[in-house]
């Protein structure tokens, strides 16, 4: 085996750890932002599914309460319905066919004297169509609503009482999402000066070697290298930082939604 042969497997060698290393880290970073992701997404989904339900408690309890409130206000008392008027007596109450008939005794030559003959009787007034008094039967009102006016009044009410949204709060993770990636061990502003001065040595040297100009040559094949490589990670990686950011601040905004959904119910409840 020549020299070149072995330079190359040694360099193939080199350059394949290297790029099973980037690998790794590539690998083990977008894992963990897949994880931290997943793990956001499923939180906003149990805190839609919370809030989705106590929105319908809220307003299953606002309807019933105003409807209540409605039907207790619009509703006469029982008691001055059930009431007999104190003007009916027990025997007017009673039908003519049913009331006892006196027999009238013809008056003295005295009691003649006394009362005129155009006073009747009472048992002579009752023989007259319009003499006796009118029978005050109890009527019974309707303290019931239609359902369909219940139903109109339930959506009434629950117009007038709009949902109350609260204001999403602004909340910045980035630094909390930097803590998750491992940054990979190349400084680049070292690394392009570093480049930058040994291609201007090699620039200004007079006598340039075989070998001086092969290492320019690869220095400048691996940093463009590295460079793209970086460049897809950071990609890759604000993606995921832009999605999970984004996740957590609608986190965040329902969180506030449920504890103003929380206080709406208990104050109905009281």
């Amino acid at each position: 085996m020549s020299k070149a042969e072995r330079l190359n497997e040694r360099v193939s060698e080199l350059l394949a750890a290297a790029v099973q290393r980037v690998l790794e880290a590539v690998r083990d970073t977008v894992r963990e932002y897949e994880e931290k992701s997943a793990h956001t997404q499923r939180e906003n989904e149990r805190l839609r599914r919370r809030v989705h339900e106590l929105q319908e408690r809220l307003d299953r309890d606002t309807a019933v309460s105003h409807i209540t409130a409605q039907l207790t206000v619009s509703s006469p008392p029982n008691s001055s319905v059930q009431k007999k008027p104190p003007c009916c007596r027990p025997e007017d109450m009673m039908p003519s066919r049913d009331k006892p008939c006196f027999k009238e005794e013809p008056p003295n030559e005295g009691q003649s004297a006394l009362f005129p003959a155009e006073i009747k009787t009472e048992t002579e007034q009752s023989d007259y169509p319009g003499a006796e008094e009118p029978v005050l039967e109890p009527v019974l009102q309707n303290n019931f609503f239609p359902c369909a006016h219940l139903q109109s009044q339930a959506h009434q009410n629950e117009a007038d009482f709009p949902a109350v949204v609260p204001v999403p709060q602004q909340c910045n993770n980035a630094d909390t999402l930097d803590t998750f990636v491992e940054h990979f061990p190349f400084e680049e502003d070292s690394w392009r000066q570093q480049t930058r001065d040994e291609r201007h040595f090699c620039l200004l040297s007079g006598n340039v070697s075989k070998l001086e100009r092969l290492n320019c040559r690869v220095m400048k094949l691996l940093t463009a290298a590295v460079q793209e490589v970086l460049e897809a990670v950071k990609e890759t990686v604000s993606e995921y930082q832009e999605k999970t950011s984004r996740t957590q601040r609608e986190n965040e905004r329902l969180r506030l939604k449920l504890q103003d959904a929380l206080k709406s119910l208990e104050k109905e409840r009281e």
